[in-house]
């Protein structure tokens, strides 16, 4: 996926959250709101990755309420900010991430993140969307270091003399 469309998803997101602080009570808007942004969490780090589990950790009511003790509007309120604070920090370290994992416009995962390859033919495009950049550079010079070693190994007289005998038919 693009770093850009990245990014424009998360910030979707995040802007709602605004939204979501006026409307408290709405839980329609809040579940499709943490349906959606599970969604895009899987479009962009693929199913099953450590950011949707954390996601979902998120808590943005009390996980106790003592029976009897009447309702608490203001500990509710709290709750509420305090979880929606943590999922903007969320989605500004996820941003962040996906700008330190950037390689010429995609997003580069690291191999835990990738997944397996369905019927998908592998194009450079995938493996710039899915490899670490660290595995694409070191593929670019290996590949460099093979051509380089072969216009040198074909400059030795020895070998050019084979050379000559094999194609000279």
């Amino acid at each position: 996926m693009r770093t850009s469309e990245a990014i424009r998803l998360l910030d979707s997101q995040c802007q709602y959250v605004g939204i979501l602080r006026k409307h408290r009570d709405d839980w329609a808007k809040f579940n499709t709101w943490q349906r959606e942004t599970e969604i895009k969490l899987e479009r962009i780090f693929g199913p099953g990755n450590r950011h949707f589990k954390t996601f979902k950790g998120i808590n943005y009511s009390s996980a106790v309420t003592l029976i009897g003790s009447g309702r608490d509007i203001a500990g509710e309120i709290r709750y509420w900010n305090q979880g929606l604070d943590e999922a903007q920090e969320f989605f500004r370290l996820m941003k962040d991430e996906i700008k330190s994992r950037s390689f010429f416009g995609f997003i580069s995962l690291p191999k835990s993140e990738i997944g397996t390859i369905s019927d998908d033919k592998i194009t450079i495009r995938w493996i710039m969307a899915h490899l670490p950049v660290a595995y694409i550079v070191i593929g670019i010079a290996a590949l460099l270091t093979v051509f380089l070693a072969g216009v040198r190994v074909g400059q030795i007289p020895f070998v050019n003399e084979i050379l000559n005998a094999l194609f000279k038919e």
